[in-house]
């Protein structure tokens, strides 16, 4: 599709130009096994040792701190494994006392919440989900009283995928630490978009096609003296942490864009897709009647807009925006032909039926700002359209919603 209308960058990332011009020149050159002893093997190791390098870097941390991954719903699945079994171990009672409560906020990814769910339900933790407001505000007295002795991890995302918003995840992991508790945080979507501060986190998740890398391939951050246990066994990469064959042409990419996102051209594009996302936001709410930015004086990802429209599913205008060639996103998810709230809209106090009026554009590389006036056009005929045969809220509501 043509990328200068494609607005869902949060979802994944198109990837970049430099990647994709040397890609089938390494596929031809580096394919032989990292864990090999003879020299085409080494020079893949030195690929992985060089990449981990130029990522912890990227997050000024310890590069033997940084593990390989699929993606960080592996790396987020393998923190709550970890801590599970580090919670039983005999040694650890005795020198931290039983621990059995997990805090998440309550609009985390479902891969920390299914996570956190398990343990709640299959071996009796404690979880407490910290509620989010609509105006995305966190009482931090309320959260600062639930981490107590008994807590084992504190679980928040370093900035939401759907609205923007970003956490104040140092202020919230010396709170864990205080009282003794581990304290994680999925950092996928704040990776790249903003200034990242992982001095007193404990494990932190990431994805490279966030970033404009390929797909497949994350990043679990561990600090030193942190326990973690292999959830895929079998092997000794990863110092024993991880098994299985490197995805060494996964790993290439995630440095290339760690390269990238280090270096000044990475700035200035971001000024300008911040840029480009406030003139949007200015423009459609200057246009259109009833619709409104979500989180807009809050502080958030400078590529990310979220907006509520009055009288529609936004499914529907999701479909109408497609079919003139624009990728967009709702809030919700498709799922046997029920259309479901947004999760993260209902963890923020949203009734059901406001979370299927949700629209999210996020910007990225590729966006033309030339692309954005005829971008509010379409999505001001298409809401138009919409309206004018939508079916009252309240039947849209009993007919379709099932949460």
């Amino acid at each position: 599709m043509n990328v200068a209308r494609y607005f869902d960058h949060n979802a994944t990332a198109p990837v970049l130009l430099s990647i994709q011009d040397e890609v089938a020149e390494f596929i031809k050159n580096e394919w032989a096994n990292p864990s090999a002893t003879y020299l085409k093997g080494r020079e893949e190791k030195i690929i992985l040792q060089d990449s981990r390098k130029a990522l912890a870097d990227w997050l000024k941390i310890d590069p033997l701190e940084w593990i390989f991954t699929s993606g960080a719903s592996e790396s987020n699945a393998l923190v709550f494994y970890t801590l599970d079994h580090q919670s039983q171990d005999s040694e650890f009672i005795r020198s931290h006392g039983l621990r059995k409560k997990i805090i998440t906020s309550s609009i985390e990814h479902p891969s920390v919440i299914e996570n956190a769910k398990f343990l709640s339900q299959k071996k009796g933790y404690q979880w407490v989900q910290i509620p989010i407001s609509k105006e995305g505000n966190i009482d931090y007295e309320y959260l600062e009283n639930q981490i107590d002795n008994s807590t084992l991890l504190v679980s928040f995302m370093a900035a939401s995928n759907e609205t923007g918003l970003v956490f104040d995840i140092q202020k919230i992991a010396k709170m864990a630490k205080n009282q003794g508790a581990y304290f994680h945080t999925d950092a996928t979507q704040a990776l790249g978009k903003i200034d990242l501060n992982l001095e007193d986190v404990d494990y932190a998740s990431f994805s490279a096609h966030k970033v404009n890398a390929f797909k497949g391939i994350g990043g679990l951050v561990v600090k030193n003296k942190c326990p973690l246990l292999p959830l895929i066994k079998g092997g000794g990469q990863e110092r024993f942490r991880r098994a299985g064959t490197e995805n060494i042409m996964g790993v290439w990419s995630f440095k290339k864009a760690a390269e990238f996102y280090q270096s000044g051209q990475k700035t200035l594009e971001f000024q300008n897709i911040k840029k480009m996302r406030d003139d949007f936001e200015l423009k459609i709410l200057e246009s259109l009647g009833g619709v409104q930015v979500t989180h807009q004086s809050s502080l958030r990802l400078p590529n990310t807009t979220h907006l509520f429209f009055d009288d529609i599913q936004t499914q529907s205008l999701l479909i109408n925006l497609d079919l003139k060639g624009y990728a967009v996103s709702v809030g919700s998810a498709c799922s046997s032909g029920a259309l479901r709230p947004s999760q993260t809209l209902l963890g923020m106090g949203y009734s059901a039926r406001q979370a299927l009026q949700g629209l999210r554009v996020s910007f990225g590389l590729g966006n033309k700002s030339s692309e954005i006036d005829q971008f509010i056009l379409e999505i001001k005929n298409s809401v138009a359209k919409t309206r004018s045969i939508s079916k009252p809220p309240s039947v849209l509501f009993a007919e379709e919603v099932k949460v």
